[in-house]
């Protein structure tokens, strides 16, 4: 399994905007499913829901650090 740490990190630099995963998945581990990952992000403090990607424009499932 991946680990979540370059997820929640990219992720707490960018508070307040969602990602998909696809997006995430390209920028961080150049395309490879990161699905498994992302089922364990939210212990981490990764808000997911569905809305919109802030880098592709699509509405799916999100990930996003609530910003403060």
């Amino acid at each position: 399994m991946r680990s979540t740490k370059p997820i929640v990190e990219f992720l707490s630099k960018c508070p307040g905007q969602e990602f998909c995963t696809a997006c995430l998945s390209r920028r961080l581990f150049n395309g490879r499913g990161i699905d498994v990952v992302m089922r364990h992000v939210e212990g981490y403090g990764v808000l997911r829901r569905y809305g919109r990607c802030a880098s592709c424009g699509h509405a799916r499932l999100v990930a996003a650090v609530v910003a403060s």
